[in-house]
């Protein structure tokens, strides 16, 4: 899959190269060899891994290693580095981390923005989906322009590592790509010219791997989803400055961030709420401190390491919002709105307004949690089962689809009970709903676990046993009940609004 691989460094590497055959002959076998004793080749079915031993010589050295299949050869070529003479210069290293807030983009769609300096001095563009609610960057593929780019460089890129959300499905993948020369935008990743979208350097994919270390000297990198919507909680690039000669390499500055959604909703009665941070680049001795711009939200506890507790008094008025205020010396802020309800502001027994938030991340699900199933688009909620079928009832959204702002009579409103990948989802009347077979849902009946993923705010409910089916939208025959077919504009699949 390459034809050179350059730059090794010269302290020696492991770096490899893959191969395959096609229409393979019987009892033809691949015979790899090499013209260096410095080389080791290894073959593991078409994964050649070679092992570089240390350049102790000032000069850089050469090699080539022949792929020889019957009658047919292919050669890649090995470049090492010369060691630096005695008192010369090393390259040193500094760390680029993106996350969500280092974007800066807010709203509720893919959005394009540019100008981001990492600490390297590179600058980075891209387009990535803005919603106040999610701490992740999210990227996706189809129909897109969607991806990050550098369009000025921080030295020559030597490493990428992601960590990766848990809303991200299996097997999505991450492209990286290498240029010589600068980016414009992230829609140079969707041109199929070389010299625009640049070399592919390699891939990372959810639930196998977590990083790509990148041979050759590339200046400008890009970064774009193979396969669908996906979800980076950090992405951290490594870049070779070329500053050196014997000096310790400048610290990245800290980077603070908050993986908490924002906002946290409180009820009236007031409650202890926690938000959750992470810090990259620490520095010993130093701490995160808390503040808040209303007196109602007090006494911060740091007790537990990447967490702020507080506390949160009774409401007795109108709903409020309050802003609570993480700090990281050498780092920027980051900051978490708190909702809270109104309290029984007429003096009789009425409890506050309900307001149904569209879930946007799965694993913000909690046992206790009051959900609808909807059908945002078309205007819908699931209601009654009649006939194995659940009803669909007319509700009224926001135009941003955020929030539902009237409820339909007769929807079903279901808590959840158990836990991820075994969810019970329990009525006001205390049945459990389950599905006795695809196509038939009923209460207290059949399979009543489910499990529930969310990929683009569409949620994925999936029945205990497979077979059954995940809930989906008929549009054709108006209703909601499970089925195995695929989705599409007819059927479709529905989002979860939770009781805020």
């Amino acid at each position: 899959n390459v034809e050179s691989i350059t730059s090794i460094s010269h302290e020696g590497e492991n770096v490899t190269f893959v191969y395959s055959v096609a229409n393979p002959v019987e009892g033809t076998s691949v015979v790899i060899t090499d013209d260096a004793g410095w080389l080791t080749t290894t073959d593991d079915n078409g994964t050649v891994t070679v092992t570089v031993e240390a350049n102790e010589t000032e000069e850089e050295r050469n090699a080539t290693i022949t792929v020889k299949y019957g009658d047919l050869t292919k050669t890649v070529a090995i470049q090492q580095n010369a060691k630096p003479a005695e008192g010369g210069e090393t390259g040193g290293t500094v760390v680029d981390v993106l996350n969500y807030a280092f974007t800066g983009i807010s709203g509720s769609s893919y959005t394009d923005w540019s100008g981001k300096t990492g600490t390297s001095g590179a600058v980075y563009a891209g387009n990535s989906f803005a919603n106040n609610n999610i701490s992740y960057i999210q990227l996706k593929s189809s129909g897109s322009t969607s991806g990050i780019v550098t369009t000025k460089s921080g030295g020559k890129a030597r490493k990428i590592v992601v960590t990766w959300h848990s809303s991200t499905q299996s097997g999505r993948t991450l492209d990286i790509y290498g240029k010589t020369s600068a980016y414009s935008s992230a829609v140079d990743l969707y041109n199929n010219a070389a010299a625009t979208k640049g070399t592919k350097l390699g891939s990372i994919v959810m639930g196998t791997s977590t990083e790509l270390v990148i041979t050759g000297d590339y200046e400008y990198i890009g970064l774009r989803s193979n396969n669908g919507a996906m979800y980076f909680t950090e992405i951290q690039i490594t870049w070779e400055t070329g500053e050196g000669g014997g000096s310790t390499p400048e610290t990245p500055a800290p980077v603070l961030a908050i993986t908490t959604t924002s906002p946290i909703a409180v009820g009236a009665e007031g409650d202890v709420a926690t938000v959750a941070y992470t810090i990259t680049n620490p520095v010993d001795g130093q701490s995160v401190t808390a503040s808040a711009n209303q007196t109602w939200v007090n006494g911060f506890d740091y007790t537990v390491a990447g967490e702020v507790s507080f506390v949160v008094d009774a409401n007795t008025g109108a709903a409020r919002e309050a802003t609570v205020t993480l700090s990281y010396e050498g780092a920027e802020s980051q900051t978490v709105t708190i909702s809270q309800a109104a309290g029984n502001t007429g003096g009789g027994d009425e409890p506050a307004t309900k307001v149904w938030t569209l879930v946007t991340d799965a694993s913000t699900l909690k046992a206790g949690d009051q959900i609808v199933i909807a059908s945002n688009t078309k205007g819908f909620t699931a209601g009654a089962i009649s006939s194995s079928l659940m009803e669909t009832v007319t509700s009224t959204f926001a135009s941003d689809k955020n929030t539902i702002t009237s409820l339909g009579s007769g929807t079903e409103i279901l808590t959840l009970g158990g836990s991820a990948g075994a969810w019970t989802l329990t009525n006001e009347s205390g049945k459990l709903l389950g599905a006795t077979a695809v196509k038939k849902v009923a209460w207290d009946s059949g399979t009543t676990t489910w499990s529930i993923t969310i990929s683009d705010n569409n949620a994925t409910i999936q029945n205990g046993t497979e077979s059954y089916g995940r809930f989906l939208h008929n549009v054709n025959s108006p209703r909601f009940t499970t089925y195995t077919s695929n989705a599409s504009s007819s059927m479709l699949l529905p989002q979860i609004y939770r009781l805020q």
